[in-house]
């Protein structure tokens, strides 16, 4: 499969969930779950793992484990549960690679390779946690059409440097001119969409193009879906530009209007501190740890800890995209 025909196959994949965006949540996990197969199908082959069939079957499992999770998931964070699945995912490849009966050549080769198609194909389901934030579907759209522009720019029979600075300057373009039309969206985000697409499709461009197991059909196929893939986790937290602190928040004025002590809020004399936590999150322990020491050494501060699965009307009220999340 030659360069164009790569281009081509890449730029209608980000069509393909832009597409879905407009249909809803089903179709954008379904465009979701057919991108983890695409991948799982010629991973073996691109990176030329000795055993096939039990490396596509252990790709392709957990990029549907993932995007299913991440569909039946309430609430934020979306991709809470994706640790989960890739710490059973990497449990599986171990299983299939002690599974094999060839006198397993190139273990760690093998292994390292099944890995990395894991996350790759995990890291389909950001589609869907993408389409949940607050500019939801325009996000989607905006994101998949500067990845299809890059995609069919980089195909232009041009000098190295020439087409990478190229498909970085009309990716952009596309990625600024849809953000500004789009509802719930700006024009800096779509800018932001179109750097971190044309980046990404030119930084792939130069690595993948002078592998020749891209001259099969199979490998080819896998490597068109890897931007589509990835993109969503080097677009993560370039949503829109927001405000440091959020309206609403205890002693701000403005925004959406809390009955704090309701939820369970007591309001500190000088400071509140109210932290949006999930279950799983390793980090909001830690940060909890430093806000519960600082509440503990001064009497006018205080602070309060809240579960998102618990508080879904706050959670939507301040537009928590992530945790920690600190009023």
């Amino acid at each position: 499969m030659d360069l164009s025909t790569r281009a081509v196959v890449t730029a209608c994949l980000a069509a393909g969930i832009a597409v879905a965006a407009f249909f809803g949540p089903l179709a954008l996990a379904a465009a979701s779950g057919a991108l983890a197969l695409t991948v799982a199908i010629g991973w073996p082959r691109l990176l030329d793992i000795p055993v096939h069939g039990g490396t596509r079957v252990v790709i392709a499992l957990a990029g549907l484990g993932a995007v299913g999770a991440t569909a039946a998931t309430h609430g934020e964070p979306a991709l809470r549960h994706l640790p989960v699945v890739l710490a059973l995912a990497v449990v599986l490849a171990f299983v299939a690679e002690l599974l094999r009966r060839d006198g397993r050549p190139r273990l760690v080769e093998s292994l390292i390779g099944t890995v990395s198609g894991i996350v790759v194909a995990t890291s389909c389901a950001g589609w869907i946690a993408t389409g949940r934030t607050d500019a939801g579907e325009s996000l989607v759209v905006t994101c998949a059409v500067a990845l299809a522009v890059a995609s069919a720019v980089s195909a232009l029979p041009l000098g190295g440097w020439t087409n990478a600075a190229l498909t970085l300057g009309l990716a952009v373009a596309a990625g600024g001119a849809v953000g500004y039309v789009m509802p719930d969206l700006d024009l800096l985000s779509g800018v932001w969409s179109g750097v971190v697409a044309g980046l990404l499709v030119a930084s792939l461009h130069a690595l993948f193009d002078q592998l020749p197991e891209l001259r099969g059909r199979l490998g080819a196929f896998s490597a068109t879906a890897l931007p589509v893939a990835v993109w969503w986790q080097r677009r993560q937290g370039v949503v829109r530009a927001g405000r440091s602190v959020a309206p609403g928040s205890p002693g701000v004025t403005g925004g959406p209007v809390v009955d704090w002590p309701a939820h369970g809020v007591e309001l500190g004399d000088r400071r509140t501190f109210v932290q949006f936590s999930a279950e799983l999150c390793a980090p909001c322990r830690a940060t909890a740890r430093v806000l519960g020491e600082v509440s503990a050494a001064h009497d006018d501060v205080t602070h309060r800890e809240m579960d998102v699965d618990d508080h879904l009307d706050l959670v939507r009220a301040f537009g928590i995209l992530r945790t920690p999340t600190v009023l």
